[in-house]
């Protein structure tokens, strides 16, 4: 009964992260948890972006969006063998925004996400908990 109403919420937790997570890119983040605010993008990423016509909405100022690739490729799945949900993207220098490098801030998006979706997937989880517990009742 609680494995059932567990696997029945993965689909909902992988996509309650995936939303925070696509609402994220291209705009600044605050800090949340252990994870730091996004910083200000340098004036030379600006300059680029703004002559290559870049950013969301053609607003250079929106960091981790360019051209919406990135964005676009975050997906989730859900393995309810395992009772997991992963929430990521292929793209593969999303080890260099996730933490950062020499000559860029970390501008952490994933775990951030899972942060802010906890609100909705705990009410979720516990409804289908007391709803699978009063069925027996």
């Amino acid at each position: 009964m609680i494995k059932e109403a567990c696997e029945e919420s993965l689909q909902p937790i992988g996509d309650e992260v995936k939303k925070e997570a696509v609402d994220q890119i291209g705009h600044y983040q605050s800090a949340i948890g252990t994870f730091p605010a996004w910083e200000q993008l340098a004036d030379a990423t600006l300059d680029r972006k703004q002559k290559l016509g870049l950013g969301l909405g053609g607003n250079p100022d929106t960091p981790m969006f360019a051209s919406g690739a990135f964005r676009d490729d975050i997906e989730s799945s859900t393995d309810t063998g395992a009772l997991q949900v992963r929430c990521g993207t292929h793209k593969e220098y999303v080890i260099n925004t996730e933490l950062g490098t020499a000559k860029m801030p970390p501008r952490p998006v994933f775990g951030p996400a899972g942060l802010r979706a906890m609100p909705a997937i705990l009410k979720d989880m516990s409804g289908r908990l007391v709803t699978k517990i009063n069925s027996v009742l």
